[in-house]
């Protein structure tokens, strides 16, 4: 992206690959980060064991594993990937109990209250199989799957569990797992998953937004002042941050260094410059043109930004 090769190195990335990869909104390109988004496309296939339909490879695998649990004949780098994503794919998805064959006790939203294990550590400390279906607990009484001595928190806990599942009762139909993020088909699709994941990144709504990229500027433009704004362009300062050049003294006015603002601002070329544009403005002509501009491309900008655009459109030639 920075130097337009196979390889590159880190004088040469302008901007953090973290930052590019976060929306136009939020300061970023809206570049996909292909590790999230293969997490992503990963639990979409958690996402088909639980609704293998007519999957073959789902319905061949579930002969195979334990689908509460992903434990069993499976073994490889894919399928531990898989278990690492599963305490994710159970926060974003609800059960309703048929079987309870393909549910974890602990770990899934079966119940009002959340996941057990959070909702009560101390027994969930003292469970013989932390992995176990809902089947397999709720088919014998529910003391017997836990140490012989209990703690008095794990005891009140206890005694909390017997009555929450006092009234489950299986069925012979299979689970029913829901997603908020799933079409109303069933299917779970990466890209609302990957919008999801990318909102729960820290980020402070971008200032620059608006001015940036709500212009008729064309791409070229509007990436370079993305870079402009977070004084990430190529200017003598930057470059002797780097080592690259000896000094930062401008080449054009020798008046000062030759920072962003100098080099798009300050130094007397640049000032002309936008004094130009002050008159051509003042007599419409800059507004004729962009307007014409941005009609054959459809795409004029609101009143409020069109002072942005028309700079922007400026820098262009």
């Amino acid at each position: 992206m920075w130097s337009g090769e196979a390889t590159t190195n880190g004088a040469r990335c302008l901007v953090a690959w973290e930052q590019t990869c976060l929306s136009k909104e939020q300061g970023g390109l809206g570049i996909k980060n292909l590790q999230t988004l293969n997490q992503c496309l990963l639990l979409k296939h958690l996402h088909r064991l639980h609704h293998p339909r007519g999957s073959a490879w789902a319905n061949w695998m579930s002969n195979q594993i334990n689908i509460a649990s992903l434990e069993g004949d499976c073994e490889g780098a894919h399928w531990k990937n898989l278990r690492d994503l599963l305490s994710i794919y159970r926060a974003i998805t609800t059960t309703s109990i048929g079987n309870g064959l393909n549910t974890s006790f602990w770990h899934d939203n079966w119940l009002p209250t959340g996941q057990l294990a959070g909702a009560f550590p101390a027994l969930f400390s003292h469970a013989k199989e932390p992995n176990a279906s809902v089947a397999k607990v709720c088919s014998e009484p529910i003391r017997a799957h836990f140490a012989y001595r209990l703690s008095h928190v794990a005891t009140a806990e206890l005694a909390m569990l017997e009555e929450i599942t006092e009234e489950v009762i299986l069925k012979e139909v299979p689970d029913n797992r829901t997603c908020p993020l799933a079409a109303k088909d069933g299917t779970l699709r990466a890209g609302p998953i990957y919008t999801a994941m990318m909102r729960l990144q820290e980020s402070t709504p971008c200032p620059f937004y608006k001015f940036v990229w709500l212009n008729c500027a064309p791409p070229r433009v509007r990436f370079f002042a993305w870079l402009l704004v977070q004084n990430k362009i190529q200017c003598k300062t930057n470059l002797l941050a780097k080592n690259i050049v000896d000094d930062s003294e401008c080449e054009v006015c020798r008046a000062g260094a030759e920072s962003p603002d100098h080099l798009i601002l300050h130094c007397p070329i640049a000032s002309q410059f936008w004094e130009k544009v002050r008159h051509r403005s003042a007599s419409g002509i800059c507004d004729t043109t962009l307007a014409t501009r941005a009609a054959s491309r459809g795409t004029c900008p609101a009143l409020p930004h069109l002072p942005a655009a028309m700079c922007l459109a400026t820098l262009e030639t």
